[in-house]
């Protein structure tokens, strides 16, 4: 992978962070292609345009009776041509606007990314589950 699409992959996941902890859905979106699969764990596989469009309206939910807050860590970037792949677990932390009560959760992901014809990268695909307690 040149580093300079390993650093174009970086800024869309740190842009994706802004605009999520900004509440900022359509610009959140941004970083889906309109072809993507989403396949979270314990939910129906959602897909295309439909897709972006129900995962949107089900993040655009949270900003009304909750502050966000999203950390990623991202595990590794590969890249084979005009695809490449991060995997990595996200934390996200959301307060209750009006009880102040603080609920988190940790989960895995695996997203598959394409440079398209406009040289962005965007993800088409992703995977995602919950991070095992520890025992």
């Amino acid at each position: 992978m040149s580093n300079q699409d390993k650093q174009a992959i970086e800024s869309a996941i740190s842009d994706f962070i802004a605009a999520y902890n900004a509440s900022d859905v359509p610009r959140l979106m941004r970083v889906y292609s309109d072809d993507y699969v989403e396949m979270p764990e314990g939910d129906p596989t959602v897909s295309g345009v439909e897709g972006k469009r129900k995962t949107a309206e089900r993040i655009g939910k949270v900003p009304a009776q909750h502050r966000g807050h999203l950390a990623v860590f991202t595990e590794e970037i590969e890249m084979a041509g005009d695809l490449a792949y991060d995997r990595g677990t996200l934390c996200v932390t959301l307060t209750h606007k009006s009880t102040g009560k603080v609920m988190s959760f940790e989960r895995r992901f695996l997203e598959v990314w394409r440079n398209e014809s406009d040289g962005a990268w965007r993800v088409i695909r992703v995977v995602d589950n919950a991070v095992p307690a520890s025992l």
